[in-house]
């Protein structure tokens, strides 16, 4: 008999990332950012995740735990930890999602423009290293963080990749930009995508990225992948009016200044997609502290490479 796959949600790609410290026993793992803030829950069978949470607990008794969808946060729940929302993952459901009017008008110009995918194997990876990573320093020297960040998402392993499938977006046959999928495996247990990074060059091209992601839900469905996930928006959602909630508005506010984040809000909000909340379990009222620890795992202000 074919033993049935871990359940495990769209973040596990990011756990075989450098720099995340891995506390493991018998019954599962904890990857965290230095024993004080976890990334998801215990990856362990549904029913070991309390009993490998606490004994986490037991060696980092300050730890919170971060990025808990809310089936995981509802298991961890006995351990008395303070459940906040803080953001929700933004996913399209296949097969036959539903497509609104502007990416349906992004890809009819993609492809009269000639964009088309290619999944690049390794020896095509080989071949375009250097161009793909000339358009990642590029696509990064635009943006308001010019760096690769991590934590939340790994860094791109261009022709060393071992778990994503990237794929190259040629308009005709000029490489303008490539996305890497990771796959997983739902708590369900159904086939699902994650697409964990999107690069792409300078182009006059309106809405590449809207085309990309219906053009890859469609080679996805066509596999048999059931959902394909556009990944984390933080502070997505008019906060309550309790404590917690108070500080997240003000964190909300302070997010909306950032160009970056502001940019993220419009290309995953156009979708039409189910939201899946994510938590944050913590022992502090005050959330400061972990919203600096997840800045400071993330690598937001960490220093580019080859810079001074």
């Amino acid at each position: 008999m074919t033993a049935r796959p871990m359940p495990l949600d769209s973040m596990v790609s990011s756990l075989s990332q450098p720099g995340l410290q891995m506390f493991v026993n018998a019954q599962g793992l904890v990857a965290s950012h230095a024993g004080r803030l976890t990334l998801g829950a215990p990856v362990a069978e549904p029913s070991l995740q309390l009993a490998v949470a606490r004994s986490f607990l037991e060696a980092h008794r300050a730890a919170s735990f971060f990025y808990l969808t809310s089936p995981q946060a509802e298991r961890l729940a006995p351990l008395g930890l303070r459940a906040v929302p803080v953001g929700e993952d933004f996913i399209i459901d296949l097969p036959s999602p539903t497509w609104p009017d502007p990416v349906l008008s992004a890809a009819r110009k993609a492809t009269k423009a000639g964009l088309g995918l290619r999944e690049l194997d390794h020896s095509a990876l080989v071949t375009h290293g250097s161009a793909m990573r000339d358009i990642q320093a590029a696509y990064l020297a635009r943006h308001e963080v010019k760096h690769e960040m991590r934590f939340l998402t790994r860094p791109c392993e261009f022709e060393t990749e071992r778990l994503g499938r990237t794929f190259g977006l040629f308009v005709k046959e000029q490489l303008l930009g490539f996305a890497v999928v990771d796959p997983y495996t739902t708590e369900a247990g159904l086939p699902g995508a994650l697409l964990n990074i999107f690069r792409i060059g300078s182009t006059k091209l309106w809405g590449v990225y809207f085309a990309v992601v219906k053009l890859l839900a469609e080679q996805l469905e066509h596999e048999g992948v059931r959902e394909l996930s556009l990944g984390f928006l933080p502070l997505s959602f008019t906060p309550g009016a309790d404590a917690a909630g108070l500080q997240l508005a003000l964190l909300r506010r302070l997010a909306a200044t950032s160009p970056y984040l502001r940019g993220l809000r419009h290309l995953k909000e156009t979708f039409i997609a189910r939201r899946e909340t994510r938590w944050l379990l913590t022992p502090r009222r005050v959330l400061l502290r972990d919203f600096v620890t997840l800045i400071e795992a993330m690598g937001v202000y960490a220093t580019p490479k080859g810079r001074a």
